[in-house]
């Protein structure tokens, strides 16, 4: 009854509430909670690098600088804020933007997005076989999206490499189909290659995402997209304060992140568990309940499966993971965990279910934690050689994990 309460109560505060920001200056509201953060954690990297991403989504790039550089003094191994910095001092000054990427790539060579950005700094200075080195090195660590390919692109059109531009600006397109830069790109193509009847269709279809915004969604407002960033701003400060230890502060600023944005998962995926370590089980119940209350999805459904679960509340958990199964067809947590509830006899079920539940987890994720409930499964179905093989892969895949090898010795001791 009192998680019910607690659940009531929190959907009637939402609703009558006045909204943090309605009555005050959201930016100055923002700033505020990443300089109060910096006040209990004086010199912390994290909460000057929180505070560096406020000034940096305001607008205010020399106030995000000054946080980034005085975060990198305190911590340097960030590779993320040395991107971010990369990024503000790019337009002002390219060689220290330079030099910022290449210690993120120093730091972590598949960081994605840096050997892009590179290679639009090299392309805008007009070294474009550089920009093009750089770029393929994006496409070659997986993580290129269509920005990517229309820069690469611009500088295969540059250097007047026509066949290999056309086929970047497709690829743009396979990733993004409304690209006006990859559209334009392609007429620019067409047009040296000699095809007036494609270059033609191609600023036509240009003219079009032009007229329908190019591809970029629709600006929300000033008002909302201040709210946004107030919510993202008390995530992490939030965050960064349950890290260092302050607990209850922690939650507070995790609340008042959905009170500004309901629908921001991070804040209540981070304010659930904290409540359940906490001790405070009916209140991250409650939580997750609110957030089922706007929208059933499935990230959501198994967060409060979880709870149930430790509560044993186990009918409703099973009920929940099967609605994660109906509506995410690739979810491999929730065939586990099902199964899991199934072969600890904690629900009704056969248990050639739970093995036919395993054996589709792995099929969607095979990591160790998966083929660990596949061989249990196996066993209680009858099938010690696949027992043993599954938590064999499961023991090469997570050496650390005990509960493998145990369950692998007791089924070397059964006699089936």
């Amino acid at each position: 009854m009192l998680g019910i309460f607690i659940y009531f109560h929190l959907l009637l505060a939402q609703g009558t509430e006045v909204l943090p920001g309605a009555t005050q200056d959201l930016r100055a509201r923002s700033v505020g909670v990443a300089e109060e953060v910096l006040r209990k954690l004086p010199g912390n990297a994290r909460a000057l690098r929180d505070l560096g991403k406020v000034h940096e989504r305001f607008g205010s790039v020399d106030l995000a600088v000054k946080a980034y550089r005085e975060s990198l003094k305190a911590d340097p191994a960030q590779a993320g804020v040395l991107l971010d910095l990369g990024a503000l001092l790019a337009p002002g000054a390219p060689e220290e933007a330079r030099a910022s990427y290449r210690e993120a790539l120093r730091l972590n060579p598949r960081l994605s997005e840096v050997h892009t950005r590179l290679g639009l700094l090299l392309a805008g200075e007009g070294r474009h076989r550089n920009a093009v080195d750089e770029l393929r090195e994006e496409i070659r660590n997986r993580s290129a999206d269509a920005r990517t390919y229309e820069a690469l692109g611009r500088s295969l059109v540059a250097l007047k490499t026509f066949p290999q531009a056309e086929r970047s600006f497709e690829a743009a397109l396979r990733l993004d189909r409304r690209s006006r830069e990859a559209h334009l790109g392609l007429a620019q193509v067409w047009k040296a290659l000699g095809r007036p009847a494609d270059e033609a269709r191609a600023l036509a279809e240009a003219e079009k995402q032009n007229a329908d915004g190019g591809g970029a969604p629709a600006s929300a407002g000033t008002g909302r997209r201040e709210e946004e960033v107030a919510a993202l701003t008390c995530l992490a400060a939030g965050e960064t304060l349950l890290q260092a230890g302050f607990r209850e502060d922690g939650r507070k600023l995790l609340g008042e992140a959905l009170r500004f944005d309901p629908g921001l998962d991070g804040a209540r995926k981070l304010l659930v568990e904290a409540l359940r370590q906490d001790k405070q089980g009916d209140e991250a119940i409650a939580r997750c309940r609110e957030g089922l209350f706007l929208a059933r999805t499935p990230e959501r459904l198994y967060l409060l499966a979880g709870l149930l679960v430790e509560k044993e509340a186990h009918a409703e958990a099973v009920s929940l993971l099967d609605e994660v199964i109906e509506r995410d067809r690739s979810s491999a947590a929730a065939r586990r965990e099902l199964a899991r509830l199934i072969l600890r006899k904690k629900v009704p079920g056969d248990p050639a279910r739970a093995l036919k539940l395993a054996e589709e987890a792995v099929k969607r994720s095979p990591v160790a934690t998966n083929f660990g409930i596949l061989g249990w499964a196996r066993h209680v179905n009858g099938d010690v050689p696949g027992a043993r093989e599954a938590l064999e892969t499961a023991i090469s895949l997570d050496p650390q994990n005990r509960g493998y090898r145990e369950l692998l010795k007791e089924i070397g001791e059964t006699r089936l």
